[in-house]
């Protein structure tokens, strides 16, 4: 595990963010954790307090900056040869196998390598009778797996992508991952960084970059990681903004068409003669 940095681009979470630092450290206690906060209130005083011993780095960014800036950010501190991106609502456990994925991205060749979810119910602490059926939930239904792999498909000024969300191989060939996976660093520094003006919603034109780019991307069965969703009303405000039309300007498309596993229906979004997007 010297060869590997884990990334964190976290807001206004910092519950889910030190639980998620516990867990890394739970499974591989040697680790360096690089942690970019851009929340009002920053977490590297809770950090630091909770984990004075370990190789762990909070840096306090301009204010809702967005993930694309804070992964750029994180990327560019890390001195290691690979690192893993993770969101802050993720939990590890004993599936979470960082080593094994390590050695399948070495044997096949890839850049990038993507594990998949084991989603959980989602928690919103504005919600009173959240704190009543959550534990009913988490009995009841479980962990429900969940994969986010994809192929992508450029047709002129209009983009289609594939995504497939509950296929689980051992290892395939794709286009696109989760937001939940092993990169060789120097590959995706020099040749892959997000746009810094897409705060969210930058996952497709990603890996839509990495594509253009020839970038080698993967997926493997071989990790997974919980994935525990936490939602603040003031959370969610961030979170609810709509940046499709910038990334699809920004790619030059008029057109994005998305199917989802073995359905049929295509959702489209559109940008018209005027400028404004549609989607169905």
């Amino acid at each position: 595990m010297d060869e590997i940095t884990f990334i964190i681009k976290t807001l206004e979470r910092p519950g889910c963010l030190l639980r998620l630092v516990k867990s890394i450290y739970r499974y591989y206690p040697d680790s360096v954790v690089l942690i970019g906060d851009d929340s009002e209130v920053s977490c590297k005083e809770a950090v630091s307090k909770r984990y004075p011993d370990k190789n762990i780095s909070v840096f306090e960014l301009p204010h809702d900056c967005g993930l694309s800036f804070g992964r750029n950010f994180l990327v560019d501190k890390v001195q290691t040869k690979y690192f893993v991106l993770l969101d802050d609502d993720f939990v590890f456990d004993r599936f979470t196998d960082i080593e094994k994925a390590l050695k399948v991205l070495e044997d096949q060749d890839m850049d990038i390598l993507g594990g998949y979810f084991r989603n959980y119910p989602l928690f919103r602490t504005f919600v009173f009778m959240d704190y009543v059926k959550y534990p009913a939930k988490m009995l009841l239904q479980g962990a429900q797996e969940h994969n986010y792999i994809g192929y992508i498909e450029e047709q002129g000024d209009e983009v289609r992508v594939k995504y497939y969300t509950k296929r689980f191989p051992e290892f395939e060939r794709v286009d696109l991952v989760h937001n939940f996976f092993i990169a060789r660093t120097e590959v995706v520094r020099d040749q892959c960084r997000w746009d810094d003006s897409i705060k969210i919603h930058e996952h497709t034109p990603f890996f839509i970059h990495a594509k253009r780019q020839g970038l080698k991307v993967g997926f493997t069965n071989s990790m997974s990681v919980k994935h525990k969703p936490f939602r603040t009303m003031k959370y969610s405000n961030y979170r609810c903004r709509d940046y499709v039309k910038r990334w699809m300007k920004l790619y030059g498309f008029k057109r994005f068409v998305f199917t989802i596993d073995d359905d049929p229906e295509e959702v489209v979004f559109e940008i018209d003669e005027t400028g404004h997007i549609k989607g169905t």
